[in-house]
């Protein structure tokens, strides 16, 4: 079987893009500051050995041009990125959300990537980091990459 066979879905903010406040201005609007997960430049790269990766997000038009953008920049390996809002219509192997609520819809195997300390009650298989989504995700493709042959 060929490897690149296999696809995985990224969800954008929450698994690649990671958003911290830094402060809230007199008006009420907040100076926040934006980039990519611990790890996570790295790992996509050498998961993109593996799968075609695809961002899902339901980010409008307005933004657009900062995903690609930032995609382009951090992230040259992922090939697509698709706006929906019903990611359980998405055909793919794997499937990376922070959201339990997009997950297990579809014919994917889902990932919850939860970076927080709060606990939560998923019935979904749970990574805290990169570093752990990667070991998944590499063992996962040599796994079906075994049924396949």
């Amino acid at each position: 079987g060929n490897l690149k066979e296999l696809t995985l879905i990224l969800d954008f903010n929450g698994v690649l893009e990671h958003t911290t406040w830094r402060s809230q201005n007199a008006n009420g609007t907040w100076n926040v500051t934006t980039g990519p997960f611990h790890g996570s430049v790295e790992a996509v790269e050498r998961l993109s050995k593996f799968y075609t990766i695809v961002i899902a997000t339901a980010g409008g038009v307005d933004s657009a041009k900062y995903i690609e953008a930032f995609v382009k920049k951090y992230f040259p390996a992922i090939e697509d990125v698709i706006y929906t809002r019903r990611k359980d219509l998405l055909n793919c192997t794997v499937q990376v959300d922070d959201s339990e609520y997009n997950l297990g819809e579809n014919n994917a195997i889902p990932i919850l990537f939860w970076p927080l300390a709060r606990p939560n009650n998923s019935q979904h298989l749970q990574v805290k980091d990169w570093p752990t989504l990667e070991r998944v995700l590499t063992q996962l493709a040599i796994e079906l990459y075994k049924e396949e042959v």
